[in-house]
């Protein structure tokens, strides 16, 4: 309490002693019976309510009993009951939970977990997937500053998260291990995993790595093979010793169909294997065609050609043809796209072919491009046929809308060569690159691009296009600004890629316990990623749609969460708002329970927790030892506590009380004497 409180209060009880001297002492003419009393009576009312009015604190010390934590951590995973121990460790609870030592000595809490820790109403051993670190970590954070003795209760069987065995808990965490299920060895091989690439070129082999583990006491023979439907691609006799405990096999199977293709890996159970259900796997790879293909036509040698070439061959998945245009029997069809370089009279039987296979092309034009010929072949673009040669700057047009283009790249470019004269282009055609002529900016287009309904054309109105590439590397070190500028012209004029607008990323075999996640990407014209669009997906029953789910925006991909649905085989399909563009999918889900994979309990990592917690391992039926363990344990002792509160003094009902008996009191006497 503060100076300046105790003399408010001194204060107070002058004034009120004053008041009620001059009351019955000074200022009153009758001579009052018993008038100490009833001055005692009026200085403690007045008084009272001066107190109130002052309001002080009043320090308040509470005495408690803080009990250390006694923290029950159950595991919840289905390995329980697949180890038919339900009943086990639910009696095992419900006598911790009675035990009267227990209730005095500590505070109890009760704690389920599977892939997450929660304090459920009841235990039903259902849980898809075991984290067993996850869940002592939770623990430790949710009483860090108490002290806390966790009885861990678990096969020790965990199915994803970091290594519980190797748990550093802090001074005032103990962990004490209860192992839960048959912990004896049983002979076993399992498919552990396989390792594989999501995609294979038709026509080609894939290869595949299957790692088998497996747990044998004497040599033991058996057979793997992998399945396609019933056809047996791939089969093996396979010799097993016991000082190992691995095998990788390597495989290559053949890539026949275009299409997500289906495989059964599964090795035959040994003789007394108890659990088959880890003998056998699927997996799936989606066949596709090979890398595609442009091709390259010309008549002269020029160093441009060296430049395309590289830069369309630095994606992995195309690749460059060039062809003299005196070459016969070329089939257009088989090409994504056709470059025309430099064309002149020798091209006029290509001009033919290619209207007729309906195919791409871009022309590249310069001072060998003989335009009375291209301009009579063609009708997107005429030029004025002039012999005058002039030097061509190139000016990005930001209304420029087929595709996406970084407008900065072209501020260093040097100038390209080609033909002075104005250019007429069709009402169809985008002009992505102006003209710069002697620092002047034209609306002379350099480059063009035409769109006329299955077909697309385009022109750039210069040669000497490898000194842009060159200037790349000259500003970056390295060549990715051209060629992903160039990469973009190249998948414009594509034909097939128009087709892959809409692509889909999702796992074709999913496991019961999993969530099924799908995420896709939506391409504009140029295969350029479109953030600005709706995707939604519909299951498909019987061949109509069931509901209709929309994906959700994030860094730059389209993704949607199904959850965890039942077994089986779905098919689906992904489309885009307004935009008449679909794609269809199918997975499979399968009936598979990792936490019954499991054929014992994991006795080795429990018993290396208990080490490094430097406790004993307990069996489930050691529940005596262990309690003798926590409660002989001198650091969970109750600790009497005590806690100073600062009551203020208006929350005193006693006072008010005081007050009204003071008054009333006073008032009866005065009334019974006939003062009043």
């Amino acid at each position: 309490m503060s100076t300046a409180t105790v003399i408010y209060i001194i204060l107070a009880a002058i004034t009120a002693a004053g008041l009620a001297y001059f009351f019955y002492f000074f200022k009153s003419k009758k001579a009052a019976v018993y008038p100490w009393l009833l001055w005692f009576l009026r200085f403690i009312a007045v008084f009272s309510l001066l107190l109130l009015i002052i309001n002080p604190e009043i320090v308040k010390k509470d005495y408690y009993l803080e009990k250390p934590k006694l923290v029950l951590a159950v595991d919840n995973s289905a390995s329980i009951a697949h180890f038919d121990e339900v009943e086990p460790v639910s009696d095992f609870i419900e006598s911790i939970k009675a035990h009267k030592e227990v209730q005095d000595r500590f505070d109890l809490e009760i704690f389920a977990f599977d892939d997450q820790l929660e304090q459920p109403e009841a235990i039903n051993f259902d849980g898809k997937q075991t984290n067993i670190h996850n869940a002592l970590s939770s623990i430790e954070n949710l009483f860090r500053t108490e002290t806390v003795a966790t009885v861990l209760v678990s096969d020790g069987n965990q199915t994803y998260g970091r290594d519980y065995s190797y748990f550093d808990s802090k001074s005032n965490h103990h962990i004490f291990p209860v192992i839960v299920g048959d912990t004896t060895s049983y002979i076993d091989v399992s498919i552990d995993r396989i390792n594989l690439n999501n995609y294979a070129f038709l026509g080609n082999k894939f290869p595949v790595e299957v790692i088998l583990n497996y747990q044998i006491e004497n040599q033991e023979q058996t057979k793997f093979q992998i399945k396609s439907g019933n056809n047996i691609l791939y089969s093996t006799d396979l010799v097993l010793e016991p000082n190992e405990s691995s095998k990788v096999l390597d495989i290559n199977l053949p890539a026949n169909n275009v299409g997500t293709k289906f495989f059964t890996a599964s090795v035959i159970a040994l003789e007394n294997e108890k659990n088959k259900i880890n003998n056998q796997k699927k997996f799936a790879v989606e066949v596709i065609d090979q890398r595609a293909e442009i091709l390259l036509l010309t008549d002269i040698l020029h160093p441009d050609i060296g430049a395309i070439k590289r830069s369309v061959e630095m994606n992995k998945s195309r690749g460059l043809v060039v062809k003299n245009v005196t070459e016969n029997n070329i089939d257009f069809a088989s090409f994504q796209s056709v470059f025309l370089y430099q064309p002149n009279a020798k091209f006029r039987s290509v001009f033919e072919s290619l209207n007729e296979t309906k195919s791409n092309y871009f022309i590249i034009s310069g001072s060998k491009t003989d335009w009375n010929f291209l301009n009579t072949v063609q009708s997107d673009f005429r030029k004025e046929v002039t012999n005058q040669t002039e030097d061509f700057l190139p000016v990005f047009n930001e209304n420029y809308a087929p595709f996406q283009i970084e407008k900065g790249i072209f501020e260093n470019y040097p100038p390209l060569l080609g033909l002075f004269g104005s250019t007429e282009i069709n009402s169809a055609g985008e002009i992505l690159l102006f003209q710069k002529i002697s620092g002047i900016v034209t609306e002379e287009p350099l480059l063009v691009t035409v769109e006329n309904k299955s077909q697309k054309h385009g022109i750039l109105l210069g040669e000497n296009i490898w000194k842009w590439r060159a200037q790349s590397y000259v500003e970056n070190k390295d060549f990715d600004t051209f060629d992903t500028f160039f990469g973009k012209i190249v998948q414009y004029f594509s034909k097939n890629e128009k087709r892959e607008r809409l692509k889909l990323s999702y796992d074709p075999i999913f496991y019961e316990n999993q969530e099924v996640t799908i995420s896709a990407q939506y391409f504009d014209e140029n295969y350029e990623f479109d953030p600005r669009q709706q995707l939604q997906l519909s299951i498909l029953e019987e061949g109509t749609q069931r509901n209709s789910i929309p994906f959700v925006l994030k860094d730059n991909n389209y993704g949607l969460n199904l959850g965890a649905m039942p077994s089986g085989n779905y098919e689906f399909v992904v489309s885009v708002k307004d935009k008449g563009i679909s794609k269809k999918g199918y997975f499979e889900i399968e009936d598979y329970s990792v936490e019954q994979q499991f054929m014992n309990a994991d006795l080795g990592k429990m018993k290396q927790l208990a080490q490094l917690q430097k406790k004993q391992l307990f069996f489930l039926s050691e529940k005596e030892d262990l309690l003798k363990s926590l409660l002989d344990n001198p650091e969970f002792i109750p600790v009497q506590k005590s806690k100073e509160v600062n009551v203020p003094l208006i929350d005193w009902f006693y006072l008010l009380a005081i007050i009204a008996i003071a008054l009333s009191a006073e008032w009866f006497l005065r009334k019974y004497h006939g003062l009043i």
